[in-house]
């Protein structure tokens, strides 16, 4: 009789009979559905169970012909790498900033090579775009206390017929040791101290006249409120200023004084290359002060700020305080006027150092002796100042110069240039600088018409704008 063998109450299952055991399907994991096992789980793995104490305490078993798994390990050298590049980004990070706090960015073309500078960013005034550069003889910015004298008030100047006079190169007694060169010119120099909005400046003048103008140059009163001098024998007067002109770096200056030591002048064409020279002035805000050299080069052609002068170069020390101050021949006469040296932030230029002639002062100081300016000088009418690389690279701008400031009575504000805009080219003529924006503006006359390239909020416009007279925009 046959029996079912799989009937309830069999001893066995036919499975078990036959020697073999159901496996429930395998999921996509190996495992099976009804948490039995594979056919691929070893006996290891089939003892140990995830729900299991034992589990708490200890790692899952290893398969059968299977290596563990290799722990990592997290030594000391790894903490050392990941410090040192921490302070690898930190520096970097630092030098990027200095970088563009401190220095200036600059890309030069010149016979095929493009050049790329870092340039020292200056914080007061000029910011040079070469190793060596002129600056002028530049005024002391030493405190002078007590240097306005009390109860006396601001001159109202009225014109008395002076003008510069001019002698021979010679004198009739010969020549004079530097003792008695001293003796003769120093009662015609003057120390002058000019109060400015931010602190206070000195330099250096020269006596004009027994009734008391004085010649110094434009730099060193250049923003005054004002202005006391100081004479030789220790008197002081508040000064008035006459006029000034930017493009020779002369000023004229008014005090109330009578029968004061005037200097004498010399034809400055005489002058020749070895002449013996001396120079008396007010440097670093030490009183009056004598060096001496010699004549080292005429007719030097020296730019500074898109002005060039032609100067004499003399090897007389001159240091800050000097500027305005009188170059003397060796006959006691004033042939020039101190006014720049040379510099450069890579290394020591010594010896180098620049006065405006004689020949140069005299039809400058006439004019504004007889006028209160010089007239001629053509002008847009706007401040200008340059843009540095960083910035221009920051907020993404154009090459140009930046408006500062419009003067109400220019013909361009009446075109509407305003603060904030920048002029990038004048008659299609780039002006990457004001330097240049000088250079290309001196080519033109009063009364001309030019196109500029202005840039505005992400837009160029072309503004026609008449040239004025410098002089008038005050």
């Amino acid at each position: 009789m046959l029996e079912d063998k799989n009937k309830p109450g069999s001893d066995q299952t036919g499975a078990e009979k036959e020697g073999r055991r159901d496996i429930p399907p395998l999921n996509s994991s190996g495992r099976s559905d009804s948490f039995g096992y594979s056919a691929y789980t070893s006996p290891a793995e089939r003892d140990y169970s995830p729900f299991s104490p034992q589990s708490l305490f200890s790692s899952p078993p290893v398969p059968e012909n299977k290596e563990p798994p290799k722990k990592r390990k997290v030594g000391i050298a790894r903490f050392i790498t990941i410090g040192i590049v921490a302070f690898a980004l930190v520096v970097v990070s630092i030098l990027v900033t200095n970088l563009f706090t401190h220095y200036d960015f600059e890309l030069s073309s010149g016979n095929g090579v493009i050049k790329f500078s870092l340039i020292p960013r200056e914080h007061k005034g000029s910011s040079p775009s070469a190793p060596i550069t002129t600056e002028p003889a530049q005024t002391d910015t030493m405190p002078t206390p007590n240097t306005t004298p009390s109860g006396e008030a601001p001159l109202n100047v009225e014109w008395d017929g002076t003008v510069l006079n001019i002698g021979g190169y010679y004198s009739s007694g010969g020549a004079l040791s530097y003792n008695q060169i001293y003796k003769k010119c120093a009662p015609s120099v003057v120390s002058v101290y000019s109060e400015l909005v931010g602190g206070n400046s000195s330099g250096t003048g020269i006596i004009i006249s027994e009734s008391g103008y004085i010649i110094t140059n434009q730099h060193v009163i250049s923003g005054a409120k004002n202005i006391t001098i100081t004479l030789e024998s220790g008197k002081k007067h508040l000064a008035a200023i006459v006029g000034e002109d930017d493009q020779t770096d002369i000023a004229v200056l008014k005090i109330n004084a009578q029968g004061l030591t005037a200097a004498e002048f010399a034809d400055s064409q005489n002058v020749e290359v070895g002449d013996p020279v001396v120079v008396i002035g007010n440097p670093l805000n030490q009183t009056l002060t004598m060096t001496n050299g010699i004549i080292s080069a005429v007719n030097r052609n020296v730019s500074f700020n898109g002005i060039t002068m032609t100067l004499m170069q003399t090897n007389a020390a001159l240091n800050s305080g000097n500027s305005g101050g009188p170059l003397i021949n060796i006959y006691g006469q004033v042939i020039g006027i101190t006014n720049m040296k040379m510099t450069s932030s890579y290394s020591s230029v010594e010896g180098i150092g620049f006065a405006i002639p004689v020949s140069t002062v005299k039809p400058v100081a006439d004019e504004i002796l007889r006028n209160g300016y010089v007239s001629g000088r053509p002008s847009l009418g706007v401040r200008v100042a340059d843009i540095s690389v960083s910035a221009s690279i920051y907020y993404r701008l154009p090459s140009g110069v930046y408006v500062n400031s419009v003067y109400s009575v220019s013909d361009a504000y009446k075109k509407g240039i305003q603060y904030g805009d920048i002029i990038c080219s004048i008659n299609d003529i780039p002006i990457p600088s004001v330097y240049e924006y000088n250079s290309v503006l001196n080519k033109f006359k009063v009364g001309e018409t030019v196109k500029l390239a202005v840039y505005r909020g992400g837009t160029y416009l072309n503004v026609d704008v008449i040239l004025m007279d410098k002089a008038k925009l005050n």
